[in-house]
């Protein structure tokens, strides 16, 4: 079956076949789920525990230890990174990445389930989390009320979520920042005492009579009748008549010792808004899903509620607004390379052939939206980016086979003759130019970590896109050909084309005859303009891993010294506040007391709760670069001068989640050696003008109470030490014994605490508890016990089971974090380390990893690529001179990124392997063509010559469309496109220059001191095969 025969002599078939292509794409179009940015979904769990009050050795012996020796039993862990503080701790686990996602998250939730009964009963909360950043809310909504009681604010924020949650297509609405409401039973210990009323007596008397337990049903009369019992309590009138002991023969109520009613829990996360007391509602929406069509019915139930006089409604984030402009201005970058394509078409190959080419854009295009649909990536920053890069490589089968038809119809063949011989005879070549750009696309697509996983997209839809291309050319092309090409006319020649042949029959003809005279001094000039590229990328250009955000928002940390409250935060965080009020450019800014901000930047996950911790996110009213760096700058210079609390301004990055920029990790067993050493490498980093934002948990205390018991004392007097921890614990933060719901069917918890206002706690209040020996009797607890002032660790940190401490830090502009790390390495080494260690991770060991990724995906790609190119050619030699595109090619790359002050990045890495394929595909093109000419009977001198004038407009013409298709993307798509832009187009202009001056004299060098007659005659029944391949 000959693909363009069949396509050309089928005109029904072919039109029938493309327009459902369009249909198709264009239904895929309109549903396709769009995002703002990748969902990568790495295989792992984060596990938070939450248990009050206590220490981090606490943390550590109790729940910690326990939950990673049962998680060390799981295979494929690659990283157990555990973060432990007072009352808080959190395991980061990863796995392989290629191993099942779900499969590997169900593991964690058994093994932590087979440890949870070992954990202690007051654990306040255990969570088990699967790491994606479709965690991302999709809105963050504040309900302000500046004088409204939190309980209203929580009922209208209850009414909002009944109003949304029933929409398909939502994961999650959460309703955050307010303290929850409880049902208070304040004791009062001198009543205790004098009514003989212990702690346990309390607690087993409200269980009791708070339970609900079916006493079965009764036969009676023919009927059955279901038996109710005492049940849960109604009201709390109920609860304050709850007996709970005797003394001297009368009952005690629970009224008689306590006060009951309702109460705030403990302030744990306050929100504001501009100042203003609000609480969140955040808002997920689940995979796959459109965020428009999520959002219209959201905001379309929302705006029918109505709010009471004193409650206003703030959308703080809102992310289809953002999906939309990044979308849009994707969109727009790729409009506008199809008009430059378009143009540089038209002026080059003229009306009709134009429109030839031109039609296989939007079809291919919309062939590679499919496949995005099919393989659920959705259309965002990555995919569209994948469209633009295909762009003018797409075009580049079409414009090929155009000339060729061109030519074929200035010869005199009919049309339909022109169409079929003109496709068919560069079948061969046109496949291993595809499948060579294809290869160096493929490994970037395997690559087994995170950065491969949120890069994944774009070579995927790069690869979709020149397949379809491939396809279209190869049946849609020459069946319009042989339609729009008038028969029997030859093809008019532009004037641009006319002035391109001229050129190629003088000036490049004597270009070429130049650089076959002075072939030593040719071949070396390149070497040493290739030596000097290299000087130039090790010497002046730097490394970086993913760039800035460059949005219009920031995010501002205040951390104060461990063991401040909550009050002392707010007051900080209200100074913050004060100077953020009196800058026109802020628009608006959330603060977050006590809490992270609500996770809405898929890299940036929500701190748990610290007391001593708050976020601040602030929303500009525009963004511009310089302005919004200077900006930044001031308000840190502004901070700094804030000496009560560490005060980090944060810009948010792209790519996915990675460490701190400088992040050294100490391994050391020994706790107080471990924080020494913990403190000289913060002290040295210190020192380093690049570093900013320093910090090291490790290195912080706090003052602690603690209670020393008489152990011999208590065990004397018959005193339970469990005892003297209960008292101790009601007496502070208070314990949960049962649940209540309300008249409107809340449901709270019912506490036991004793009497007292923290706020004016003193000694006195800790002599009157009273604990219960087992004859009964009650002991003062200062009589078991006593309190005193310690020095106390603030956090813990483990890796893999191991202890170790980590000094992480920010980095200055201008300052390349290879060269400081080189810098801080030759300081630490001076450090006493003994059995003692260190290492550098964070973004350096990310960085490492992904860029390790891309050096084997490199290698893999040309190997790739050259068993392809000795498929086609059935020679080495020909894959070799094909594979000399690639050095000029870097030439160029490398003096762009350095004319721009570029760093190399991750996407200049990636641009660099794009390369490799598309570098190569005019070489193909040539040295094919050149073969054409050997097998009529030419010279190889005059074939190489004659490839390069024939193949000089057709190169020109791919190489501009490659070009003029990415610069949109390039001047218009941020930091994060630029480096592979500018890779691309760099590579593209050298190599193209020194492809159609140097090829011609290697090919000369190679064939006429290697290929042999034998090699010819394979080359030529390889090339009749590969024609053979389309038929």
């Amino acid at each position: 079956m000959n693909l363009p025969k069949l396509a050309t002599e089928n005109k029904e078939v072919t039109i029938v076949a493309f327009l459902l292509i369009l249909i198709v794409g264009l239904q895929a179009y309109f549903v396709v789920p769009q995002y703002e940015d990748p969902i990568v979904q790495p295989p792992g769990g984060i596990i938070v525990a939450i248990y009050p009050g206590a220490t981090p050795s606490d943390m550590e012996s109790l729940i910690v230890d326990p939950l990673e020796e049962s998680l060390y039993e799981l295979e494929d862990v690659i990283k157990m990174d555990a973060e432990i503080q007072s009352g808080l701790a959190t395991i980061n686990l990863e796995f392989d990445f290629s191993t099942d996602t779900d499969e590997k998250f169900d593991d964690i939730l058994s093994q932590v389930n087979d440890v949870k009964e070992s954990l202690p009963d007051g654990l306040y909360d255990l969570r088990v989390m699967k790491k994606s950043t479709s965690d991302v809310n999709i809105y963050q909504i504040m309900l302000v009320g500046e004088n409204t009681p939190y309980r209203m604010l929580q009922q209208e924020a209850e009414k909002l979520k009944d109003a949304i949650e029933s929409i398909n297509g939502l994961k999650a609405v959460d309703i955050e920042a307010y303290p929850e409401r409880q049902v208070r039973i304040s004791l009062d210990p001198i009543q205790m005492k004098a009514s003989n009323i212990s702690i346990n007596d309390l607690e087993q008397a409200i269980q009791s009579s708070n339970a609900n337990i079916p006493a079965g049903s009764l036969d009676l009369g023919g009927k059955q009748f279901n038996v109710q019992t005492s049940g849960f309590y109604e009201d709390l009138k109920e609860i304050k008549r709850t007996v709970v002991g005797t003394y001297r023969g009368q009952n005690v109520y629970l009224e008689d010792i306590a006060s009951v009613d309702y109460q705030y829990e403990d302030e744990r996360y306050i929100a504001r808004i501009n100042g203003k007391k609000s609480i969140i509602i955040s808002i997920q929406q689940n995979e796959n899903e459109n965020v428009h069509t999520v959002s219209e019915a959201i905001r379309s139930r929302i705006d029918k509620l109505i709010f009471p006089t004193g409650i206003e409604l703030v959308y703080a984030f809102e992310q289809t607004e953002q999906v939309k402009d990044s979308v849009n201005n994707f969109i727009s970058n790729l409009l506008q390379g199809i008009l430059l394509v378009g143009l540089i078409i038209w002026l080059v190959l003229g009306q009709r052939p134009a429109f030839l080419v031109m039609v296989s854009i939007p079809l291919s295009i919309f062939m590679a939206i499919v496949v995005i649909y099919q393989m659920e990536l959705g259309l965002q920053q990555i995919s569209i980016a994948g469209l633009i890069i295909a762009l003018g490589l797409l075009v580049d089968n079409s414009i090929v086979i155009v000339e060729n038809i061109s030519r074929y119809l200035n010869e005199g063949l009919s049309r339909k003759e022109a169409a079929i011989r003109g496709c068919s005879e560069l079948g061969g070549a046109l496949i291993s130019a595809t499948l060579t750009t294809c290869l160096a696309f493929i490994p970037i697509i395997t690559m087994p970590d995170k950065t491969g996983e949120f890069i994944r997209s774009m070579p995927i839809t790069v690869v979709a896109t020149l397949v379809a291309s491939l396809i279209i050319a190869f049946t849609l092309t020459p069946f319009v050909a042989s339609r729009i090409f008038k028969e029997g006319t030859a093809i008019k020649t532009t004037w641009i084309a006319k002035k391109f042949k001229t050129f190629a029959n003088g000036s490049y003809t004597q270009l070429l005859t130049w650089v076959f005279k002075r072939r030593p001094l040719v071949i070396i000039g390149t070497i040493i303009t290739f030596i000097c590229a290299i000087t130039v990328f090790v010497l002046y250009i730097d490394q970086s891993f993913f760039p800035k955000a460059q949005k219009p928002q920031f995010r501002i940390t205040v951390r104060l010294t461990p063991g401040s409250n909550l009050d002392a935060t707010d007051k900080v965080v209200k100074r913050v506040e004060t100077v953020l009020d009196t800058t026109s450019l802020v628009d608006y800014y959330v603060a977050n007391v006590g809490h992270g901000n609500p996770r809405i930047y898929y890299n940036v996950n929500s701190e748990n709760f610290q007391s001593n911790f708050s976020e601040i996110y602030v929303r500009l009213k525009r963004y511009e670069e310089k302005e919004f760096e200077s900006f930044i700058q001031h308000m840190r210079n502004t901070f700094d001068t804030f000496g009560e609390a560490q005060i980090d301004v944060k810009e948010y990055s792209q790519g996915p989640s990675t460490g701190a920029p400088i992040e050294v990790k100490v391994y050391e067993d020994n706790i107080e050696r471990l924080k020494t050493l913990s403190l000289q490498v913060e002290e040295r980093l210190a020192k380093h003008p690049a570093i900013l934002n320093l910090s090291n948990e490790m290195g912080q205390t706090t003052t602690d109470l603690k209670l020393e018991i008489y152990r011999e004392k208590a065990a004397m007097l018959g005193v339970p030490l469990i005892n003297i921890d209960i008292a101790m614990r009601t007496f502070i933060a208070g314990r949960p014994v049962s649940k209540y719901r309300d008249d409107e069917g809340n449901e709270m918890n019912i506490v036991l605490r004793y009497d007292i206002r923290q706020a004016d706690f003193s000694y006195e209040d800790f002599e009157k508890i009273q604990v219960e020996s087992l004859s009964g009797s009650f002991i003062p607890l200062f009589n078991l016990a006593n309190l005193t002032f310690i020095e106390a660790e603030t956090s813990r940190e483990h890796a893999m089971g191991n202890r170790t401490a980590t000094v992480s830090a920010d980095l200055k502009d201008g300052y390349a974090i290879k060269e400081v790390i080189k810098e801080l390495s030759a300081d630490l080494d001076e450090l006493a380390w003994e059995e003692s260690s260190y290492e550098f991770a964070g973004a350096l060991e990310d960085q490492q990893s992904s860029f390790g990724g891309l050096l084997s995906a490199t290698g893999f790609a040309l190997g790739l690529c050259f068993m392809v190119l000795i498929i086609q050619f059935r020679s080495f030699t020909q894959p070799l001179i094909i594979f000399t595109a690639l050095p000029f090619g870097v030439i160029g790359a490398v003096f762009l990124m350095f004319i721009f002050n570029e760093t190399f990045s991750f996407m200049a890495f990636v641009g660099l392997i794009s390369l490799i394929g598309i570098a190569i595909n005019n070489s193909i093109v040539m040295v094919e063509f050149a073969n054409q000419q050997l097998r009529e009977g030419t010279t190889i001198r005059e074939a190489a010559i004659e490839a390069g004038k024939i193949r000089l407009v057709p190169i020109v013409s791919t190489t501009l469309t490659t070009v003029l298709g990415i610069i949109p993307l390039t001047v218009f798509g941020g930091a994060l496109w630029r480096p592979i832009g500018l890779v691309i187009i760099g590579g593209m202009i050298s190599s193209t220059i020194l492809i159609l001056l140097l090829l011609p004299m290697i090919y000369d060098f190679f064939t006429s001191s290697k290929r042999t007659n034998s090699e010819l005659d394979r080359s030529e029944n390889q090339q009749a095969d590969n024609n053979l391949s389309l038929e």
